[in-house]
């Protein structure tokens, strides 16, 4: 009886020791992996930067520094302006966020360039890069409205990318509204401790999980590991993420030649989404300027140059600021100076002469209207 007593005691200590030092193990890897990541969820904006991040991005090879919002910029930005500061926010997704160092960034030169134009004057332009990579429309109206607006913006450049139409198809499976249909957020797939939606084959859904087991799950970092393998294993077995992704794609493709009609009304979304910014930007009266960034391919006819009319018509009948950077250098540029201002094997982003020619031609435009 004392052997069998003593052997029980034995087991249980020695699951209780394995136990102990699975949740070490799991515990390093959780800090590691979370040392690692550049990209945070966010309860509004579904992702955002890293807040304090001063690291080398390695391919494309640059430096990235972020302040606590997870805002490009290597200082905290005050709400209260200072005296005589006219401040604009640069809002977009990777273009915006620039795959360059800070200095040649396009936001960056632009600062440069309008504070040396006017340094006769009182006047501090000071440009502030919210772009951060796979934002679209949704997250830029979200932005500004939840978060830009508290810091009294003079002026908001806009800059749309041409996977802004397909990023909104894709983050309309993550989107809450109220009984009014408004947009409250873009929720994230967030660590199982706070999950409180999930994205199911048939859409998003609420969670119902028992007080205990979600107990459980947020006090131990061994448990936590599991019910995530076990999660990722389900939903393999339930759903193919790559086709997912890529008919969320391929259903809102705006750079196709011919549209279809699920592609037209994504675009018609995405655009609506285009007068809810200008409208916010009348409301609380700063100047709204709006880009279209194109893609290599556009010039040389293998994709739609579609996308930049349709911005180009919402802007202009809500009667707002359109830059046509597409126009603008098809005309300039002939196809081989058009192929050197993006990045080697990357005809999506602009590289350093790309940013510096977008900056220097969105300077003569701000001059030019006299926006300032």
């Amino acid at each position: 009886m004392f052997s069998k007593l003593k052997n029980f005691l034995v087991l249980i200590l020695s699951i209780l020791i394995i136990f102990i030092i699975l949740e070490l193990i799991s515990k390093q890897i959780r800090i590691n992996r979370a040392g690692s990541t550049f990209i945070v969820t966010d309860p509004i904006l579904h992702h955002r930067w890293k807040g304090n991040l001063n690291i080398v991005n390695k391919r494309p090879k640059y430096k990235l520094v972020t302040n606590s919002k997870g805002w490009l910029e290597n200082y905290e930005v005050k709400k209260k302006k200072g005296k005589n500061t006219y401040r604009i926010f640069c809002v977009g997704d990777s273009n915006t966020q620039g795959l360059v160092d800070d200095e040649y960034k396009t936001c960056s030169s632009l600062e440069i360039k309008l504070n040396e134009n006017y340094k006769s004057l009182p006047i501090n332009f000071e440009i502030i890069n919210t772009g951060t990579s796979s934002y679209s429309t949704l997250i830029y109206y979200l932005l500004i409205r939840d978060h830009l607006i508290e810091y009294n913006p003079d002026m908001v450049l806009l800059n749309i990318d041409m996977t802004d139409v397909p990023n909104d198809n894709f983050y309309n499976n993550f989107i809450i509204k109220d009984d009014e249909e408004k947009i409250l957020a873009i929720t994230p797939q967030k660590d199982t401790q706070d999950i409180k939606y999930e994205l199911t084959p048939t859409g998003y859904r609420k969670i119902k999980r028992k007080k205990y087991y979600s107990k459980i799950i947020q006090n131990s970092d061994f448990l936590y590991l599991v019910e995530r393998a076990i999660s990722r294993l389900i939903w393999k077995w339930k759903l193919n993420p790559n086709l997912n992704i890529s008919q969320n794609y391929n259903e809102a493709n705006w750079l196709k030649f011919e549209w279809d009609d699920k592609i037209e009304q994504n675009v018609i979304y995405s655009m609506s989404i285009l007068d809810k910014i200008t409208d916010l930007s009348i409301q609380e009266k700063f100047d709204l300027v709006v880009t279209s960034i194109p893609h290599l391919d556009q010039f040389n006819g293998k994709q739609s140059d579609q996308p930049h009319k349709i911005v180009e018509s919402t802007m202009q009948k809500n009667n707002g600021n359109y830059f046509n950077l597409y126009e603008i250098l098809s005309q300039k540029k002939n196809q081989e100076e058009l192929s050197r201002l993006y990045l080697k094997n990357d005809p999506t982003h602009f590289n350093q002469s790309g940013n510096k020619v977008w900056a220097d031609l969105l300077f003569e435009y701000v001059i030019q209207r006299q926006l300032y």
